[in-house]
């Protein structure tokens, strides 16, 4: 065995531990392979299974090439491979599209027409620079907004369409003024030196395509290119694998059609379901047997997902016990669905020993996390929320960041204009103007003009001019102090030096020391890198910055519950999960309903959600939800498409008829806010399987008064305030002894009136 092959000589004890497909997918031999892996069903110990054995079967490490989606996915990849054979597997190319493109382009920026240390942007950059080419063209700020331009721009880069080949494409007036920002803000992307998420796909699918001589040393370098999360490909990411493992195609790519759910963002669908047209030699395996969930809630995901048309024919199947039946819970509005849901999982934590961080709260849109948030709050509970401003999008980091490309690639423009004037220095937008056309007209960089202190001053004036200098001047310090500190020391004397923290305190005294501690975080990163990388360079961990995400930062917490879309919850499991909002408009979106394809996405989105679940499943709908003005709710099809057998209903507004289904639910009573308010000693009455039972409403309304004592059986004993409205319209104001108030209508409230 040579230097370059795995450490252990025991290549079949690989094997030992797979189940029949698994293991015919590890050792499959040459050319293309389909590995349909479900959910739950080990695709990830597949891949990093079979890239094990093509190591101890004599394949080179370098001429493995494995990408994948997240920075964590690909460092746990590659940790698992490093398990299995040692250290041989730290010379693999394993990585993100977006890692991979960018390490290919820093290699081959010369055929790809860029600098050697060119600058990636992330969404803000784009923002930014499309905001300026907009205001250049006179454009209508609230018809043409970055948000919606760029994504009209990120949409053609996907597809492999640079400006001219969207402008051929343009349908009317509007799409020929998109057309004409694109080409502009792809000239300032240039003059920049600097390139978007899209355009590092996008330019090395440019480069292996029109430069042979890449292309065969690349095809050369890769025997095996490994991808997984196949599915979530897009038309540019599918066309760069095929050109890497093309010409001997020994191509493996894992995914699953039913998890497919970033269409929203390029992904194609078409992709994974047409692989084996596009490779007709390819064999296809399917991984079938889950071992994460439940049969209750894989039957239950299959139901829904099964109804789709546009899927590869496979079910989930699992050797574990039944478990618990899936629980669904109707509410009169949302305000009661997330204190339900928050005091179930308290009550989770105090009857069954369940952790906070075992629990997950998912929903479709972000706008949905608020009530969950105030519930947590009120029962004082721990918790997550992924989604929020990301670390490297804060406006600090990014202040201290912009500084830092700015030393690296001095015609950044973006991180120029975020900076100059930062702290205040008398440059406003106006100097900005006359200095952009002085660069332009000159034909130099940035700071190649800044620096010309004639030109300056008679371009903007001696006061301006004088600001200018010091700016350059703490610029070529900085500079200099690179190449004689490390990182994390270099990164704290940029701050001091050009006194950042002093600006934060002026900008917002109240938010300045949070702002200190988060940049105190940038430097332990800083520092982290220089430990951790074999050469650090200020440029690699710039680039690795640009191309972190939100569950590359995600880390789960023992006592604290998890809030997130579904979308972000993809990849993750919990013992405990809870769907919430699924009704009609919602989930699915109004808007999916439109075409049969987007609603496809809705129902593969409900699968991968219950396909979090290991061990219990909790599905909520509103009856009444504000939002878009709209107060009543349907619930979702989803439901109905789930078997009632899989289903325990609990129906929180027995006076409605649960859509004619006949079903109903009668429980003990039992508080959901153990430890926050007593167990109530009397019955409630709801719908379970079996029998409808109604509670008696007639006449309770005219009862009511300011002042009444009445007993609520999830929220406890409470006084009336105030009534307002009359028949089925009547709502009171309850402050209730647990120490909150609540507005309810009293027409769906099992209200019991112990003092009038």
């Amino acid at each position: 065995m040579n230097t370059h092959t795995a450490q252990r000589s025991d290549a079949p004890q690989l094997l030992d531990d797979l189940n029949p497909p698994q293991r015919e997918a590890v050792t499959y031999g040459e050319g293309p392979l389909l590995i349909l892996a479900g959910a739950g069903s080990g695709k990830t110990r597949v891949i990093t299974y079979r890239i094990a054995w093509l190591l101890h079967n004599g394949t080179h490490p370098q001429q493995i090439l494995a990408v994948t989606f997240t920075n964590k996915a690909a460092g746990e990849m590659k940790a698992r491979v490093r398990e299995l054979v040692g250290p041989v597997a730290d010379s693999m190319w394993v990585s993100t599209f977006h890692s991979f493109c960018a390490r290919f382009l820093r290699l081959e920026h010369e055929a790809g027409r860029l600098p050697r240390d060119f600058s990636i942007y992330d969404d803000g950059d784009r923002s930014s620079l499309l905001k300026r080419v907009i205001a250049n063209l006179n454009l209508p700020s609230r018809t043409f907004t970055p948000g919606s331009v760029g994504s009209a721009i990120s949409g053609a880069k996907d597809q492999l369409r640079d400006p001219a080949a969207f402008a051929n494409l343009a349908k009317d007036d509007y799409d020929r003024r998109i057309a004409e920002i694109y080409r502009q803000y792809q000239q300032q992307l240039d003059d920049a030196g600097a390139v978007d998420f899209d355009d590092l796909i996008l330019r090395a699918v440019d480069v292996l395509t029109h430069v042979a001589r890449a292309r065969e040393r690349w095809q050369m370098r890769f025997s095996y290119v490994l991808v997984d999360e196949y599915q979530d490909t897009n038309a540019a990411q599918a066309r760069l694998i095929e050109l890497l493992a093309a010409p001997q195609n020994n191509i493996c790519v894992v995914g699953d059609d039913d998890q497919s759910i970033y269409a929203w963002r390029g992904a194609d669908i078409r992709n994974i379901l047409d692989f084996t047209s596009r490779f007709p030699q390819s064999q296809t395996i399917r991984l079938e047997q889950n071992y994460r969930s439940r049969p209750n809630i894989l039957e239950a995901a299959h139901a829904v997902v099964s109804a789709n048309i546009n899927r590869h024919p496979k079910k989930l199947w699992t050797d574990k016990g039944p478990g618990d039946k899936i629980t669904l819970i109707m509410t009169p509005d949302d305000r009661t669905e997330a204190d339900m849901v928050i005091g179930r999982i308290r009550l989770l934590c105090d009857r069954d020993n369940v952790s906070g961080g075992e629990c997950v709260v998912l929903y479709r849109t972000n706008a949905q996390s608020r009530t969950f948030e105030e519930a947590l709050r009120r029962y004082t509970m721990p918790y997550v929320l992924v989604g929020g401003t990301k670390f490297y999008q804060r406006a600090e980091i990014k202040d201290v960041l912009a500084y830092a490309h700015l030393t690296i690639n001095g015609n950044d423009g973006v991180a120029l204009e975020r900076i100059i004037n930062k702290p205040r220095r008398g440059i406003g937008e106006a100097t900005i103007d006359k200095l952009d056309a002085l660069r332009r007209r000159s034909a130099r960089r940035w700071l190649e003009v800044l620096a010309d202190s004639d030109a300056v001053r008679e371009c903007v004036g001696a006061r301006a001019a004088t600001a200018i200098g010091r700016f350059v001047t703490a610029l070529d310090d900085i500079k200099e102090a690179r190449t004689r500190m490390g990182l994390a020391e270099w990164c704290r004397y940029l701050v001091d030096t050009v006194q950042l923290k002093d600006a934060w305190r002026e900008d917002d005294p109240v938010i300045a020391t949070t702002r200190e501690e988060n940049v105190d975080e940038l430097f332990a990163a800083m520092a982290e890198y220089e430990q951790t990388e074999e050469a650090p360079s200020l440029s690699g961990f710039l680039e690795n910055a640009a191309l972190v995400t939100d569950i590359d930062t995600y880390q789960s917490q023992q006592d604290a519950v998890t809030l997130m879309t579904i979308h972000a919850a993809k990849g993750l499991e919990f013992p405990v999960v809870f769907i919430t909002g699924l009704e009609e408009g919602l989930f699915p979106l109004s808007r999916s309903m439109e075409k049969p394809e987007t609603l496809e996405e809705e129902r593969r989105l409900f699968y991968v959600a219950a396909t979090r679940a290991k061990e219990r499943l909790t599905l909520t709908y509103a009856r009444t939800r504000r939002r878009f003005g709209s107060m009543i709710s349907i619930k979702s099809r989803f439901i109905e498409e789930i078997p009632r057998d899989h289903l325990d209903i609990e129906n929180l507004i027995p006076d409605i008829e649960l859509d004619g289904t006949g079903l109903g639910y009668n429980a003990p009573g039992r508080s959901w806010r153990t430890g926050f308010m007593q167990t109530q000693k009397q019955g409630r009455t709801v719908a379970r399987i079996g029998s409808t039972v109604a509670m008696p409403r007639t006449g309770i309304a005219e009862a009511l008064q300011a002042g009444s004592i009445i007993r609520h059986p999830q929220f406890g004993e409470g006084e009336i305030l105030s009534i307002h409205g009359s028949g089925d319209g009547t709502t009171c104001q309850i402050s209730f002894r647990a120490g909150f108030t609540k507005t309810i209508m009293v027409r769906y409230a099992p209200l019991e009136l112990l003092r009038p």
